[in-house]
């Protein structure tokens, strides 16, 4: 669920007394030194609050914001209008197609709460929150393009990602699961509450990464 919580700054992770990762630290110095060009962001899964679009605002950073709500999608151009942000109506899966999105009204909890629907995460489990009276949920369900994150790189002449944000409900393995990892990203930060076991971990393990582990999200560093 994306809800709203202070996000951590980049810069500022290096200084948080438990990410005393040396790979960090080194990754980060290293970001600050790119001069010659911006540093890349793909955020995957947006809503439309608490997005990496004041990055570009700040300057530094170009990016890409990956959003299958229309709505949200919407939201995010105008957001991003005149800033070196590319808005992408459409949802990172596991195939190049259509899928079938659970949406979210009224209060920002459920705004945040749309997800793909499929055999694990299903629009009723957004239903039976304890919650969902006070907050005014509602629920529809919309067909929306998917694209695999490969298809998404190449589509876009994408070669470098400097940090990587995925936050889509349960879904992130499915992503990540038919990713080539062609393309590395510098940093990830990822979402895992919903997921069960620790095979997001291993997976990033695998691939280089050392982990920081939060309650809800996991933080990679090459």
């Amino acid at each position: 669920m994306k809800a709203h919580k202070p996000q951590r700054d980049l810069a500022s992770l290096s200084l948080c007394p438990e990410f005393e990762f040396t790979k960090w630290n080194e990754q980060h110095n290293r970001l600050s030194r790119k001069k010659t060009k911006l540093k890349t962001f793909i955020e995957i899964g947006c809503a439309d609050f608490d997005t990496l679009v004041p990055l570009a605002a700040k300057g530094g950073w170009s990016g890409w914001c990956v959003e299958p709500i229309p709505e949200h999608a919407a939201t995010l151009r105008e957001a991003s209008r005149g800033l070196p942000v590319g808005i992408v109506e459409a949802a990172i899966s596991s195939f190049d197609g259509h899928v079938t999105m659970a949406v979210g009204g009224g209060q920002d909890w459920a705004r945040g709460a749309s997800h793909v629907m499929d055999s694990h995460h299903s629009g009723a489990k957004m239903l039976e929150h304890p919650d969902n009276v006070a907050l005014g949920l509602k629920i529809a369900e919309i067909e929306v393009q998917s694209i695999k994150l490969d298809t998404f790189l190449l589509e876009h002449d994408i070669t470098e990602v400097d940090f990587m944000k995925i936050d889509v409900e349960g879904h992130e393995m499915e992503i990540l699961n038919h990713y080539s990892w062609d393309v590395k990203p510098k940093i990830i930060k990822c979402e895992h509450k919903h997921l069960s076991g620790n095979t997001l971990d291993k997976m990033l393990k695998r691939q280089g990464y050392s982990l920081f582990v939060e309650t809800d999200d996991i933080y990679a560093i090459l």
